[in-house]
């Protein structure tokens, strides 16, 4: 299990990719600016819809690689380092350069990204970690039977039912919360105890998770048309477009299944970007630019034909990317320079000693 699989490698950066796209058609400006139920229109949604499975593959991914793992709190240290970078550093720049827009509010905010949900999952992640061992000891050791309850009970209770409703049954936050991440992560860990993917060829993968977007696209279209009463009122708010719809689990479980077969003959590629993901999202997403740069800056796509907006939104994503991780680079030499890996090895065993020594002190006969 130690050997890296450069498949779930790439499965990270396009999982970016998309969520980058899901990015430029909603806060972009993209779908809000397509006239209502024109063929642009439609098409973004559609592009919204296979972009929007994005959360539920990091969670899988995270369960998928960290079922059988050592608990590194290291990562976690590196990881709130990375955030604590960015968030400062882009609310420096912008206290220079637009002063108005940084007040005291964004200063706290910044120096502490994790505690002020300066970015969502960074937040709901960094809660999801500590109770990674708990889960990857819960999936280990329970019967294939009782998993199978477990996970099914989940899905039910956190996405069949609120896909029914529409609404947000159970407190899950549509998505954004680490109780949804920690039953993605779940379905995650089984997938690489069981070996249920192996059993789906990577064409099948491919086809099921088109499939699932044109179920959504059909079923929220269909609502649209004819009106449905309660359902109605849902639908220009995301109905059946939402981490937890059904429809959206299974397409990034296709997804998995796709990305965790496949080889990539020529992976340098991969093994270069990959640790870039994170500060894509951090650069992009940060409220100062996601709020101010990014509002509406591809609205003018959706004046073009759908095949060409639909080709543009892809390109732009892959752009932003880009330039996103070319930025990291530099961020990732830096750290490099300061040895910040080090460091959080080194702080992980000065907090390990304390723990034991905690430990043992209290539960130790005397």
């Amino acid at each position: 299990m130690s050997e890296r699989n450069r498949g779930i490698d790439l499965f990270r950066i396009i999982a970016m990719i998309f969520a980058v796209g899901v990015h430029i058609v909603g806060q972009g400006g993209v779908l809000g600016a397509a006239v209502k139920h024109s063929l642009t229109y439609e098409t973004a949604r559609f592009l919204d819809i296979i972009f929007v499975c994005c959360v539920d593959c990091f969670a899988l991914i995270s369960g998928y690689v960290g079922y059988g793992a050592r608990f590194k709190p290291a990562n976690i240290l590196y990881f709130w380092l990375e955030t604590f970078f960015y968030s400062v550093l882009i609310t420096v720049i912008f206290h220079f350069i637009t002063p108005g827009q940084v007040n005291g509010n964004a200063v706290l905010t910044s120096a502490l990204p994790v505690l002020f949900r300066q970015y969502w999952y960074i937040t709901a992640y960094f809660c999801l970690f500590f109770f990674m061992p708990a889960i990857n000891a819960l999936v280990r050791n329970a019967s294939s039977r009782f998993t199978v309850y477990l996970i099914a009970s989940s899905l039910i209770l956190f996405s069949v039912f609120p896909s029914i409703t529409g609404g947000d049954l159970f407190h899950t936050g549509r998505g954004y919360a680490p109780l949804w991440l920690a039953v993605m992560y779940g379905i995650g860990a089984a997938c690489r105890k069981y070996p249920v993917l192996s059993k789906i060829s990577p064409v099948a993968s491919l086809v099921g998770f088109f499939a699932c977007a044109a179920i959504t696209w059909a079923v929220k279209r269909g609502i649209e048309l004819a009106d449905i009463g309660f359902l109605n009122k849902y639908v220009y708010h995301e109905y059946m477009v939402s981490y937890t719809a059904v429809t959206t689990v299974i397409a990034s479980i296709f997804l998995l299944a796709f990305f965790s077969k496949i080889k990539p003959k020529r992976a340098g590629w991969i093994s270069f970007t990959c640790p870039l993901v994170l500060g894509v999202y951090l650069l992009h997403v940060h409220p100062l630019i996601f709020g101010n740069l990014f509002k509406d800056l591809f609205i003018g796509l959706a004046s073009l034909p759908a095949p060409v907006m639909a080709l543009a939104v892809i390109l732009c994503a892959v752009a932003v990317f880009a330039v996103c991780a070319s930025a990291d680079y530099l961020r990732l030499l830096l750290f490099n320079m300061a040895h910040a890996r080090q460091f959080c090895s080194f702080l992980e065993r000065k907090l390990s000693s304390l723990f034991c020594l905690a430990v043992s002190s209290k539960t130790d006969p005397e």
